[in-house]
């Protein structure tokens, strides 16, 4: 087409109802706050760069819940719930944490991520919903392939992309957001 444009907003958005429908989930679990979503996504030879070791995920959800009294949940799509409970079963304070992974549709994903902290995830689709302006998260994403060329297109101080990161980097990572984000509210 030619067109060009300055303008890399991205913007996506839940209905009242999916906003709703969420609100009822989290109050129906007793999922209270400070809200974390962990997103481990795919495996397999074609995601081996991506991914980061299951068990790290759960050791940082495990810092998460005995830190900050967190409620972790596990996110991801159809297919994705093997996965999820794979971390669900290696974290220490189960009641802590939910498996959403192959429930919610997009917009639902949308709703949920507007109420949490923070999004840990790899780079998946799942970023690129979480760096929408109309949901405002902060995101740590993990293992970006090609970093100096993609990268959600927002305020960096909203974003921390962390390649081959150790669990302590992830903590760290994740303490400065958590505490930052409590400060502006």
């Amino acid at each position: 087409v030619g067109a060009k444009s300055n303008a890399h907003e991205v913007k996506f958005f839940s209905s009242q109802k999916d906003d709703e429908l969420v609100g009822k989930f989290l109050s129906k679990n007793k999922i209270s706050r400070p809200i974390i979503i962990i997103h481990a996504g795919k495996r397999g030879k074609f995601y081996a760069e991506y991914s980061w070791p299951l068990e790290n995920f759960a050791g940082v959800a495990d810092f998460l819940i005995e830190t900050y009294g967190a409620s972790i949940i596990l996110s991801g799509g159809k297919g994705e719930e093997v996965i999820a409970r794979r971390i669900y079963e290696m974290v220490k304070d189960k009641r802590k944490v939910h498996i959403v992974a192959g429930s919610f549709n997009l917009k639902q994903f949308a709703a949920l991520l507007k109420k949490s902290k923070l999004l840990i995830s790899i780079d998946t689709a799942t970023v690129h919903i979480a760096s929408s302006s109309s949901i405002r998260v902060p995101i740590i994403v993990l293992n970006v392939k090609y970093p100096k060329i993609w990268h959600p297109y927002i305020s960096k101080d909203r974003y921390k992309i962390l390649n081959r990161p150790t669990i302590d980097e992830v903590e760290m990572a994740s303490s400065e957001f958590l505490r930052k984000h409590s400060r502006k509210k």
